[in-house]
């Protein structure tokens, strides 16, 4: 397998927490698709330490044209603590330069 990664976007919680993000693909050559998402780690600030981390990721069988995962470009902390990020996720054939989706990906 070889990952690639996108890049990255950072955030200090209210918490003190260091939250980082990013797009991330997993390609294995033994497989007729790929997988893409998104990789978030929350770190301790003062060790560096990894706290948790989670992975968000499609199996892809479409071709790169087909399905689009964008960086993260953002990071907010909601009011209750929770973390929304701001990316692009297209999973519907291009119409234009339009690309559409069936799905929200949830979970952050």
């Amino acid at each position: 397998e070889t990952a690639y990664m996108g890049n990255a976007k950072l955030k200090q919680l209210s918490n003190g927490n260091l939250l980082a993000a990013n797009y991330l693909r997993i390609q294995d050559f033994n497989l007729p698709y790929q997988r893409q998402g998104y990789y978030v780690l929350n770190l301790d600030p003062q060790s560096g330490t990894p706290k948790s981390e989670k992975f968000f990721l499609k199996n892809d069988t479409l071709n790169y044209s087909k399905k689009f995962f964008s960086d993260i470009l953002g990071i907010t902390e909601m009011p209750d603590n929770k973390i929304s990020f701001l990316a692009s996720y297209g999973d519907i054939d291009r119409s234009y330069d339009f690309r559409t989706t069936r799905e929200v990906l949830n979970g952050f």
